[in-house]
């Protein structure tokens, strides 16, 4: 096996193969980082598409069009996925469950945006589920998918499933506990406010009844 000299540079990857792939896919996901930073929730999400079509291909293009001609020749042979060494799949692997999570976090901040709106966030956060469920199809014990999938529901107000999702989030290995706490902290409080309010709207109707 040859080994590099002191500052000499590894050799690019072969276009077209699994380590070529595997890079755009992760620079595409850089810029899906930027783009979300930068408070471009729509932008991100297409960014950490292209993501997917350099490592599964485009789902839901018709294979007519510029994207399914572009998935057909980004999308990763079975031949070459044979070749793969474990290394290269377990980044793969990563990219898919780290991208999900990404765009359910996008989806997300894009949901609270239209609430703060007054406009419906059903739509995002159905998207954001889908992904989330994609995520722990890659890595079933990816902690930061419980976590968005316990804010997820944080804003639907359903507070029980909310505490589910938190509480695996905090059973993972590797979990930010300190955030994940923080977290659930919210919940505790927002549960406790909205049981007041409920509290208070059904002492008015009562109220009302009796007058």
């Amino acid at each position: 096996m040859s080994s590099l000299s002191l500052g000499e540079e590894a050799p690019a990857p072969t276009p077209g193969s699994v380590t070529a792939k595997i890079l755009a896919a992760e620079e595409y996901k850089g810029k899906g980082n930027a783009a979300f930073l930068a408070g471009k929730f729509k932008k991100a999400i297409r960014h950490y598409n292209f993501v997917f079509a350099y490592v599964t291909g485009l789902p839901g293009q018709s294979p007519g069009g510029p994207a399914g001609d572009m998935s057909s020749m980004l999308r990763v042979s079975q031949e070459e996925q044979t070749k793969a060494t474990d290394s290269e799949l377990a980044r793969v692997n990563t990219l898919l469950a780290t991208t999900h999570v990404n765009i359910s976090t996008a989806y997300l901040e894009l949901s609270k945006k239209k609430e703060s709106e007054d406009k419906p966030i059903a739509d995002d956060l159905n998207h954001c589920f889908k992904h989330i469920d994609k995520a722990l199809t890659a890595d079933p014990k990816y902690w930061k998918a419980f976590y968005r999938k316990g804010q997820a529901h944080i804003l639907q107000l359903d507070f029980d499933k909310a505490r589910d999702a938190l509480e695996k989030a905090l059973a993972q290995p590797g979990a930010n506990k300190k955030v994940v706490l923080k977290e659930t902290k919210r919940l505790k409080q927002l549960d406790a406010a909205e049981k007041q309010r409920t509290k208070i709207i059904e002492k008015e109707l009562y109220k009302g009844m009796f007058a």
